[in-house]
């Protein structure tokens, strides 16, 4: 298989530089799959890639999913766990296309490296559902696990318990010590009743200073 270096670049991978430097085969199931590698760096050289297992390069809570992708000739683009050189995982979005290669039905798939947008949204998710400042299950979090306890305590018959905490003069705190200092009170007092709470329970700042615990299972 000869090999060659074309350099991409298109309005489709604007961001993403793509030096691809040949296809390697991956024999599966009977099958040809083509993988164009795109960072030698984190994954096996291209002669290591050569003859090797394509699923030796997916890490193993992913390999069901990616299996399915084959077996089904998945064209759209899906994402997965893939393996470094270290064994240690990154995220991969493969784009597909099912194709003839001497006379052999063959895939050739792309995969690029999306584990900076993959943190950048667990970030912007626990953001939505936390308090900034202590790091607790904020209002709309809390709310989702009352309904949901609720729904449970129904069937099992057991009670739940909803307590109420508010500092007194907090706001005297705030005015003669300053915001700073009322800030790193109420980060304190977070941390001294999150090693109060047994396993189940869920502590959340409601905003200021109120804070709500949710005891299950009486």
């Amino acid at each position: 298989m000869s090999k060659y270096n074309p350099y991409l670049r298109g309005a489709e991978w604007r961001k993403w530089d793509l030096h691809v430097h040949t296809p390697a085969s991956f024999e599966w199931k009977g099958g040809k799959h083509f993988f164009q590698m795109t960072d030698s760096e984190k994954t096996a050289s291209v002669d290591e890639m050569i003859g090797m297992s394509a699923f030796k390069l997916i890490a193993p809570e992913s390999r069901d999913f990616v299996d399915a992708q084959l077996r089904e000739g998945v064209e759209s683009p899906y994402e997965a766990v893939c393996l470094k050189k270290d064994c240690t995982t990154f995220h991969v979005e493969f784009c597909a296309k099912n194709c003839t290669y001497q006379g052999q039905h063959a895939r050739i798939s792309v995969g690029r490296d999306i584990t900076d947008r993959k943190r950048a949204e667990e970030t912007i998710l626990h953001q939505a559902y936390h308090d900034d400042l202590t790091g607790l299950p904020n209002r709309v979090l809390f709310k989702y696990y009352v309904t949901r306890e609720l729904a449970h305590a129904h069937h099992t018959k057991k009670l739940v318990g909803i307590v109420v905490l508010e500092f007194d003069r907090f706001k005297t705190i705030n005015n003669t010590l300053g915001h700073e200092a009322g800030d790193q009170l109420l980060k304190g007092v977070a941390e001294r009743l999150k090693s109060c709470l047994r396993d189940g329970h869920v502590l959340a700042r409601m905003g200021g200073d109120e804070f709500m615990l949710l005891l299950r299972g009486y």
